[in-house]
């Protein structure tokens, strides 16, 4: 007959595992319930072992005992008080747990004599092991998950907290893959569906654990953003250096720290392993700053690409295959290359191609480094080309990316092809509007080409502006087809009244002109009586008489190297379809 109950009181037990030492554990009670389909053990048990108080609640029940008990399927409950580490201290470990106070409750399975399933929850008041690498919990709490896996088991921490180092890290989830190899359980993968990088960075940097190198470099760098399905895959020979990790970055940023630029919005897939890496990049709010060559960074709102990096022995190389950018402003293109040598006495290496097409013009001088074309042209840049559609343009970049003193000269070549645009040349000259304008810049020398617009009411037919380089001055050439009114607005609207004076102001000039224009200007001079000493234009005349069809060939000089300023000379006047005056 079935025994519906049987209770034992005030009893010891001696458990033998199948490696280490034997434990003992005390048993104030022990309850045995039976029914025709359904047996169930429990209890308490008092872990003389596990710490100063530890003690243990469990039920464990079956619906049926085959021939061999170890084969049935074991449903169980177990809730533990203050453990200690004696008792988790099992030879099969690959670490030992020094310190160790938790309470914990949980469910699980036994299904074919193994384990099938944990479920439960964990509180920490302290967790120390022997391996340097682990943080030293001073607490924490998590529920978990342990379940198995095809030839091993999956640890699931969810809604961890613990605080370490007087710093606490939250995580949504972290996932452990482990196989069990030769008697052991093997970590073969540590993985989690979201990491806050800022978080993650704060809390690793007060971590005894963490080198100096590491922490300064996370201090520099000051990642933000989000990681988003990382798994992190160990190898099976223990050696961390032969990990690999793949994950989601999601509107990642880092600073600039030694010659590599300030990048915010990275987002994209993130594959990487000791070598090197590459990221598929994927961002909509994207930002490259390089501090030590523009004054501001470079923002799209769309760019895609592939980027990878390997990491040699003297230095990290970056590169990209072929990028595409966007923003309201900005159609570009491009691929770049940047050599990080470790020792930082020794200049990086960037190599930057960007080309666009269907651009604002406005946006030209953005792309130009100021400290390597120099300050005043990369100024004169900014404030010359005025709107338009740029239709082309081109960027080659060669520079190092730190502050270092060393000969090498950058190699910056660019250039612009603009419809409608204005073109401010210098201030204190009449301006050119609605101009189709080609701009080639090579390291500091200039030259801007322009076909049609107008200058003041004339039509241009061709203009050039030419800049040999730093401390020359800035040559102007031209011809323009118009109404001679304009001819006396250039010689008393421009620096050239100073030269000509006050003699031509009651002159009225009418008809029709074609004038050549040839200019040389002291480049972001103010002076006057300097500005004098350097221009010189040249103009030829045709106006149209009262009397008919009527011309004065004039050729007008202006320079201050002529006493009194300017000169004409020119041919008799010549009258074409009627008499002239007796």
């Amino acid at each position: 007959m079935l025994q519906p109950q049987l209770r034992i009181r005030d009893t010891r037990l001696t458990l033998l595992p199948e490696q280490g030492a034997m434990r003992q554990v005390g048993a104030s009670e022990l309850l045995l319930q039976n029914s025709r389909t359904e047996h169930q053990l429990s209890g308490s048990l008092e872990l003389p072992e596990a710490g100063d108080a530890g003690a243990l609640r469990f039920a464990v029940e079956t619906r049926e005992v085959p021939a061999d008990p170890l084969t049935a399927d074991y449903d169980f409950y177990l809730d533990l008080d203050r453990l200690g580490p004696e008792l988790l201290n099992l030879d099969y470990l690959p670490l030992r747990i020094e310190a160790l106070s938790f309470d914990t409750e949980f469910w699980g399975r036994f299904s074919g004599g193994s384990l099938e399933y944990l479920q439960g929850g964990l509180a920490l008041a302290q967790l120390r092991t022997d391996d340097p690498r682990l943080p030293t919990v001073e607490a924490g709490r998590t529920g978990f998950a342990l379940l198995r896996r095809n030839d091993g088991y999956q640890l699931q921490l969810n809604d961890l907290v613990f605080a370490s180092a007087g710093a606490t890290l939250e995580l949504d989830q972290l996932v452990l893959d482990s196989s069990w190899r030769d008697g052991r359980p093997r970590a073969r993968a540590l993985s989690g569906p979201v990491f806050d990088l800022a978080k993650v960075g704060q809390w690793l940097q007060v971590q005894p654990f963490v080198s100096e190198p590491l922490r300064a470099t996370i201090e520099r760098l000051a990642p933000q953003g989000a990681m988003r399905n990382l798994r992190l895959n160990l190898p099976p020979s223990g050696d961390p250096g032969e990990f690999s990790l793949a994950g989601d970055l999601e509107r990642v940023s880092v600073e600039a720290a030694w010659g590599a630029p300030r990048i915010s919005g990275i987002s994209g897939r993130l594959e990487a392993d000791r070598q090197g890496g590459r990221l598929h990049l994927d961002s909509e709010a994207f930002e490259l700053f390089f501090p030590e060559l523009y004054d501001q960074g470079w923002q799209y709102d769309r760019a895609n690409g592939l980027v990878r990096w390997s990491l040699q022995p003297d230095q990290a190389v970056i590169g990209s295959e072929l990028l595409h950018l966007g923003n309201p402003s900005v159609s570009a293109a491009g691929r770049f290359s940047l050599a990080l040598p470790y020792d930082r006495a020794i200049q990086t290496e960037l190599t930057l191609m960007i080309g666009m097409v269907d651009s604002d013009g406005l946006q030209t001088a953005n792309y130009v480094p100021p400290e390597q074309v120099g300050r005043a042209l990369h100024r004169w840049l900014g404030e010359a080309i005025g709107g338009g559609r740029l239709q082309r343009g081109g960027l080659v970049l060669r520079t190092g990316t730190r502050s270092l003193d060393e000969g090498r000269e950058p190699t910056v070549q660019m250039f612009f092809d603009v419809d409608d645009a204005g073109l401010a040349y210098q201030p204190g000259w009449p301006g050119i509007d609605d101009g189709q304008v080609f701009v080639l810049l090579r390291d500091r020398e200039l030259l801007v080409e322009v076909e049609g617009g107008r200058l003041l009411d004339s039509v241009i037919e061709h203009a050039r502006v030419y800049l040999p380089g730093p401390g020359a001055p800035l040559q102007v050439s031209g011809r323009v087809a118009g109404g001679a009114g304009d001819i006396r607005r250039l010689l008393l609207e421009s620096p050239l009244r100073s030269l000509v004076g006050e003699a031509l102001s009651p002159w009225q000039l009418d008809g029709s002109a074609r004038t050549d224009v040839r200019l040389s200007i002291p480049w972001a001079v103010s002076s006057r009586r300097r500005l004098r000493s350097r221009v010189v234009s040249r103009l030829d005349v045709w106006y149209r008489t009262n009397c008919g069809w009527s011309s004065r060939r004039s050729r007008v000089s202006c320079s201050t190297a002529r006493p009194g300023g300017c000169a004409a000379k020119g041919s008799r006047d010549h009258c074409s379809g009627c008499r002239s005056a007796p």
